[in-house]
């Protein structure tokens, strides 16, 4: 028995993935704003997570590897937001394990999956970190875009950080408007 997937199963799953690119993140239809798909998501989640590790020197590439696949379970079951996570079982776990049956290069797969929601490691808590942050980032860019009710949303998004430098940048993030970056590389007055 070979250690390795079939070409066929490698090349299923990537276009599985590529899910991710259309599937969108259902929070922001309650929002009232905003169109982001989980793969966006994912990868400023991934960012934000290494230059959290690289400041608290913890294991970037670990950080990267947990950002990567955190969200990788939604290719089958959706983004589900916190008002449906009422109504509804997130079979999480079971789409993990199949996954990694069926490719086996992502036999670590539902280790990862359980480190990350378990908060098992300071590489897990930062990405958990990073996963809010990135939200916190998205629905800054929408206050700044006229929709007031992100700001309620920021609120309670804050109170879930947990790391120190995490509030930080979050505070920072807060205390500027999303495009002053490239506004004052080009020396626009405001």
């Amino acid at each position: 028995m070979s250690k390795h997937s079939s070409h066929n199963q490698i090349v299923a799953f990537i276009f599985e993935t590529g899910l991710l690119n259309r599937f969108k993140r259902s929070g922001f239809d309650f929002l009232g704003t905003g169109n982001q798909n989980i793969s966006s998501h994912s990868y400023r989640t991934a960012i934000i997570s290494y230059i959290l590790a690289e400041r608290l020197n913890a294991d970037s590439s670990r950080v990267v590897l947990l950002s990567l696949f955190h969200d990788i379970p939604e290719t089958r079951t959706g983004d589900i937001n916190y008002f449906q996570k009422h109504y509804t079982e997130k079979k999480e776990m079971k789409a993990v394990e199949d996954i990694a049956e069926n490719i086996k290069e992502l036999s670590l797969l539902p280790d990862l999956i359980l480190e990350f929601n378990n908060g098992s490691s300071i590489e897990a808590e930062i990405v958990r970190d990073a996963d809010i942050l990135e939200l916190i980032f998205t629905l800054k860019e929408e206050l700044d875009s006229g929709n007031k009710q992100a700001e309620i949303w920021i609120k309670n998004s804050l109170k879930r950080l947990k790391l120190i430098d995490s509030i930080k940048i979050a505070e920072t993030a807060l205390s500027v408007k999303s495009y002053d970056w490239w506004m004052d590389i080009l020396d626009i007055q405001r």
